[in-house]
């Protein structure tokens, strides 16, 4: 196995799961208990930055994807999110990576 095998693994399951069907993955957001739904997040977020994907992300789709979501579930997320970033010891590096569109809707 070589030394990016690894890498590309990850790329391919974040690929598979940002391409799942919509009934699939916004199951996650309201049938998942939220520290569930937190690890899951905290698990991307870690994914995200070892393998430098944060640059690649676009954060105005994000964002019209979130937006469309029901309150209740934007909400749900959110605090899942806050908590996946401000409980990781790298969270403040993580922040800087994150598009600046995104990183003010999680704090704001």
């Amino acid at each position: 196995m070589n030394a990016n095998s690894g890498n590309d693994d990850i790329e391919n399951l974040l690929f598979i799961m940002a391409n799942l069907p919509d009934f699939l993955k916004i199951s996650v957001c309201r049938k998942i208990s939220p520290s569930e739904l937190t690890k899951l997040l905290h698990s991307y977020l870690l994914i995200l930055d070892e393998v430098k994907l944060f640059d690649k992300l676009d954060g105005k789709l994000i964002l019209a994807i979130f937006t469309s979501l029901e309150e209740s579930e934007r909400m749900k997320l959110l605090i899942c999110l806050k908590e996946a970033v401000f409980l990781n010891p790298n969270g403040k590096e993580i922040l800087k990576k994150i598009p600046a569109d995104l990183v003010k809707a999680i704090i704001n």
